[in-house]
């Protein structure tokens, strides 16, 4: 069995930090994405292997009737309905990929990351809301890193003021 398989061990190792629950949580849970996405991920596959099983057997009947011309434009447009579906779910989930990728780069300390607001109204306020938190983030970064340096050197000079005098 390959590391990280299996399940978690019960109690926290000696590395583990005291201020960290154990085992982490996992963005999911433990049972996957939620129901909601399992759903509409089931649906999509359902009407796609429909459509693509539909096209199939109207091109063997139309194929059966010597209507070679028309099974054969039949195809093709099943290959087109897949195509286009398949588009549109890549739109629909291209605003969510770049969400994602921002959350993973802030994560790593990168606060001046931004999302491109673009896509449906609920995904463009989403991006917006993430946008104004990044600000934020960045902005107490910045402030933190200024305080501990004015904190720095004010300690600094008062030593230098000690050892002078």
């Amino acid at each position: 069995m390959r590391p990280g398989w299996g399940p978690p061990p019960r109690r926290r190792p000696p590395w583990w930090p005291e201020n960290e629950p154990f085992p982490p949580a996992r963005p999911w849970g433990r049972r996957g994405p939620p129901a909601f996405l399992r759903r509409i991920g089931c649906f999509v596959v359902a009407v796609l292997a429909v459509t693509a099983l539909g096209g199939i057997v109207a091109g063997g009947l139309l194929a059966q009737l010597g209507l070679l011309p028309v099974a054969l434009l039949a195809a093709i447009f099943v290959i087109m309905i897949v195509a286009v579906a398949a588009g549109g779910m890549r739109r629909m989930t291209r605003p969510l990929d770049n969400i994602i990728e921002t959350a993973v780069r802030i994560e790593a300390g990168d606060y001046s990351a931004r999302v491109p607001e673009r896509g449906p109204q609920d995904i463009r306020s989403v991006a917006r809301a993430f946008n104004a938190m990044s600000a934020r983030l960045e902005t107490i970064d910045e402030q933190r890193k200024s305080f501990l340096a004015d904190i720095a050197h004010e300690r600094r000079v008062l030593y230098c003021h000690a050892i002078h005098f």
